[in-house]
């Protein structure tokens, strides 16, 4: 159950129109990896689409991520942020931080069968290798997409997550350099979709990004 809620909270990146089939090519696949791993920086901007089978239509919301090629990694929701994800370059742990409720959530690094999870969810859109895509997923489908691009579909090889996590879809653009969405269909029947808005390489991602103030908040097991 705990590693349910945590999935929720974190996943807090699109189906479009028909799609015509190809043969799964990872040529494709391997130089978007390449390309990206060659980024030592990321900031960007989303929309997120929350699909849930009770509701008729999306919860949408819109969020920042930044990333750093040494393992820094935050994920903010909202303006002010309802929900802060953050992780530092030491990769000691993952806090889950909502500041309207004042509350904090901490996964250790270290923690039996979460430390995987979570870093395979947290770099899922910027592999540094295709080994590294390779450990993690499971390369199902490289499908064109009618309004150009192409859907790479995987599915997770940890058995854990997977219990949660039916397939996730990396949408690239149509030259197949950059990600252009990530999808993470869930075994509930619920989805969200995180569409980048705005997207920029290789800038400055001070430290400070990394670190947020969290005295008096409450701890979340």
């Amino acid at each position: 159950m705990r590693r349910r809620l945590f999935l929720r909270g974190l996943l807090g990146v699109s189906a479009g129109g028909r799609l015509r089939a190809a043969e799964p090519d990872d040529g494709l696949v391997r130089a978007w990896i390449a390309r990206s791993g060659a980024v030592k920086s990321v900031a960007a901007e989303f929309r997120q689409e929350r699909y849930l089978r009770a509701l008729p239509r999306p919860l949408v919301s819109h969020g920042k991520v930044w990333y750093r090629a040494d393992g820094a990694w935050r994920m903010q929701l909202g303006d002010p942020p309802a929900m802060i994800v953050l992780r530092t370059a030491s990769g000691a742990g993952v806090q889950v931080i909502s500041p309207g409720a004042r509350t904090v959530q901490v996964v250790a690094a270290d923690e039996a069968g979460l430390k995987g999870e979570v870093l395979a969810l947290l770099d899922a859109g910027f592999p540094r290798s295709y080994e590294e895509f390779e450990k993690r997923f499971r390369l199902q489908a490289v499908e064109t997409v009618a309004a150009g691009g192409w859907r790479v579909t995987t599915q997770l090889r940890d058995s854990a997550l997977a219990l949660a996590v039916q397939r996730m879809v990396f949408v690239l653009d149509e030259a197949g350099a950059r990600l252009h969405s990530l999808e993470v269909w869930l075994r509930d029947g619920s989805r969200v979709e995180n569409y980048f808005t705005i997207l920029e390489e290789n800038v400055t991602v001070p430290d400070s990004l990394f670190r947020e103030a969290t005295d008096g908040f409450r701890e979340v097991k």
